[in-house]
């Protein structure tokens, strides 16, 4: 009976330190899939995944510049919640119910070489790599990741342009757009963050620069599709360590 006992309490022990783990485990497969997807530093302050429902709720997200631009957040969400649909993640198809997206800040900067920090999001090259591989993966990523969204809550308080293209001291300039916008049926990734990004720049200046068309468009894409991709990965980690059920 004492060993029994033992082996309860144990195994208790090894539960309790998983069900408290299991935000950890979660945010460190996102930051790290989002970097590898994007090449730039993803930061989660706090992240709380539902043991019993199909939510994640992030608190104080943000990414990072690329490579050749200051080091600081080109985007930064206070919170962002996300309503997913298990059985179709575990299938292979990303199927988001509810996705809710407030961010405060969003920066766009161009550097030296007037280049911007969204042309400059690319993934993560690999050591060993060949390059002719590297480059066919590279447009793999054009048609956007394969989700499907019923309802997307967007909301952006304000954009930040910093220009370094004359040299010295960057020129700043601050627009106060306060956005909400509801959308349905999202079943293309890329149009939707076309959408996102001209409704953001159409009440600034920065609709005007020639610069932030397609190229951009497909930067900001391969952080979306790290973030989906990443989801699933997250909840196949859960399900496969804590063999716990999930559901609504």
């Amino acid at each position: 009976m004492k060993v029994v006992s033992k082996f309860i309490i144990v195994l208790a022990v090894i539960i309790a330190v998983l069900l408290v783990g299991r935000n950890i485990i979660v945010k460190f497969v996102i930051e790290r899939g989002v970097q590898a997807a994007a090449g730039v530093p993803l930061k989660i302050a706090k992240l709380d995944l539902g043991l019993t429902t199909t939510h994640v709720r992030i608190s104080d997200l943000n990414v990072y510049n690329p490579k050749g631009f200051p080091k600081e957040a080109m985007f930064h969400a206070s919170e962002i919640f996300v309503d997913y649909n298990l059985g179709a993640m575990l299938t292979g198809k990303i199927h988001i119910e509810d996705i809710r997206l407030d961010f405060d800040k969003f920066v766009v900067v161009k550097n030296e070489k007037g280049v911007t920090n969204l042309e400059a999001l690319k993934p993560e090259a690999k050591k060993d790599q060949p390059k002719e591989t590297a480059k066919k993966d590279s447009g793999k990523g054009k048609s956007g990741p394969k989700l499907q969204i019923d309802h997307l809550s967007l909301k952006v308080g304000t954009v930040i342009f910093k220009d370094y293209s004359k040299g010295g001291e960057p020129k700043v300039t601050e627009y106060k757009i306060d956005i909400s916008e509801e959308i349905n049926n999202v079943m293309d990734a890329q149009a939707l963050l076309g959408f996102i990004m001209t409704k953001t720049l159409a009440k600034t200046a920065l609709s005007s620069l020639g610069n932030l068309g397609s190229g951009a468009i497909d930067g900001v894409s391969n952080v979306s599709e790290g973030a989906v991709d990443t989801l699933k990965g997250a909840t196949d980690t859960l399900k496969n360590t804590m063999k716990l059920p999930f559901g609504k």
